[in-house]
Formats: structure tokens, C-alpha cells, sequence
């Protein structure tokens, strides 16, 4: 009568590397075709296999790729001069902050040394300044107390004395108020001076980026087989045959005992 009929069973070790193999040509496909060359007025890109690796467990030869991009000869000209000024302008930033000795020094020392002597060169040329007519305004007073018939040992004429001079100090010191604020304000900008000229250099001195540089190289896209999904399929398929089939068999075998009890009848 034969023998119930069974289901094939698919190795899980053989369905993933038969997977993982289709995976990794797939890989490689993609990448070959992604490998475009191309030509620019600004240069080319070209590819070339430097080396290759072989899967020990599928067997697929995975190449390695150099890319090499080549400017034109104008654009190498510029990029040879470009890196020249570069050069230049990183060496004198770092010149410039070695200069400045901003980790050797105190900064609240030297901001303040740097005030202070603004501000006394300021106030120094505001009195130099003011100072003709403070004798001027000294000796109209003089004159004007002398006509008064007051002399320097009278109270009235001291009086008036000291209310000049300390009108003349206050104007000083109000000056000095204006004055001491501003040459702060510009020693800070002073003592920043290397650090942003040094900081503009730097910039004019960053390599340039590679990968911004490079040609742009479009990405093919391939989808591996799905060799899972198709054992998948093919096991759902023989497992719905078998199904039918022990069916058939179950039937063939309810058959036979009932013609074997009927002969016995």
C-alpha cells in the first residue's frame, strides 16, 4: 500500500548562507555600479580595484575600490596657491598668538595695566587741552574780585578762588568719568585683537574639505533575492501536498478496511 507521505524539511544553515551569499552579491553589484566614472571642467573621478576579499563561508569575492579624484590643471594651480596662503596665514596666527602670551599672563592684569594708561593718556591730553582756558577763566576772576577791591587774603576772594577751582575738577572728574569706561572698552577690544585676527587667519588657513570637493556619485540600488521567502514559499506549498496527500492515504486506507470487513461478512 506504500508509506504515508511526509514533508520536506529545509536545513536552516544551508537556507541562510544560500541567503547571506545572494546578499553579498548582491552587494557587490551594487557597488560596482555605483562605481561611475565621470569628467568635469573642474576635474574627473575615476575608480580602480586595489584589492579583493574572499567570504570564507559563501565563497564571494568582495573587491576593494580606490576612488582618486584629479583636478584639472587650472583648478590644481589654484588649490597649490590656495594651500601656500593657507600655510602662511596658520604660521602667522600661531606667531601672533604666541605674541599676545595669553596663557602666560594674567588677562584682569593686563586689561587693567592697559586702562589705566589709556585712561592717563586721554586725561592727560584733555587737561593739556583744557588747561588755557582754566587760566583764562583764573585770571578773568582775579581781575574781576581785584576791581571788587578784594584781595587774595579776604574770605570772599578765597571763596570765589575755590569755587572755581573745584568747578574746574568737577568738569575734570566728570570727563574722567566718560573717559575711563571708553579706554576700558578699547583695552578689551586691545587684548582681543590677536585672538580674533589670529582666529580670521585660522579660517583663511582650514584645509579644505574632501568630501565637500569630491564629484558627487549617484548610488545604485538592487534588492537581494529573497531566497528565505522563497523557501518559505516552496515549503508552504509542499507541506499543503503532503497535507492532500495523507488525505488521499487516510481515504485509501479507510477504503480497504471496509472491503476487508465486508469479505469477512
Amino acid at each position: 500500500m506504500g508509506s504515508a507521505p511526509s514533508v520536506p524539511v529545509y536545513n536552516p544553515a544551508t537556507v541562510s548562507q544560500q541567503q547571506q551569499t545572494s546578499n553579498e552579491q548582491t552587494s557587490v553589484a551594487q557597488q560596482l555600479m555605483s562605481e561611475v566614472g565621470q569628467s568635469t571642467p573642474f576635474g574627473s573621478l575615476s575608480y580602480s580595484q586595489t584589492g579583493s576579499y574572499v567570504d570564507p563561508q559563501t565563497g564571494v569575492v568582495i573587491p576593494k575600490t580606490t576612488a582618486t579624484t584629479q583636478l584639472s590643471p587650472q583648478e590644481q594651480q589654484l588649490l597649490n596657491i590656495g594651500q601656500g596662503t593657507q600655510t602662511e596665514a596658520g604660521s602667522a596666527a600661531n606667531q601672533l598668538l604666541g605674541a599676545a602670551n595669553y596663557g602666560g599672563s594674567n588677562p584682569i592684569a593686563d586689561i587693567g595695566s592697559m586702562t589705566s594708561g589709556l585712561t592717563g593718556q586721554t586725561l592727560g591730553a584733555e587737561t593739556s587741552y583744557l588747561s588755557p582756558f582754566f587760566g583764562q577763566q583764573t585770571e578773568a576772576l582775579q581781575s574781576q574780585l581785584a576791581n571788587q577791591g578784594l584781595t587774595p587774603t579776604d574770605p570772599a576772594y578765597k571763596t570765589a578762588m575755590n569755587n572755581l577751582l573745584q568747578s574746574q575738577n568737577q568738569g575734570v572728574t566728570g570727563f574722567l568719568a566718560q573717559a575711563e569706561p571708553q579706554a576700558f572698552s578699547q583695552a578689551t577690544s586691545l587684548y582681543n585683537q590677536p585672538l580674533q585676527t589670529a582666529e580670521s587667519l585660522f579660517q583663511v588657513g582650514a584645509p579644505a574639505s574632501l568630501s565637500t570637493n569630491l564629484i558627487n556619485t549617484p548610488t545604485a540600488s538592487i534588492s537581494p533575492t529573497n531566497v528565505t521567502g522563497a523557501y518559505a514559499t516552496a515549503q508552504q506549498a509542499a507541506t499543503a501536498n503532503a497535507q492532500m496527500q495523507m488525505q488521499q492515504y487516510m481515504g485509501m486506507l479507510s477504503g480497504v478496511g471496509s472491503l476487508g470487513a465486508a469479505l469477512l461478512a
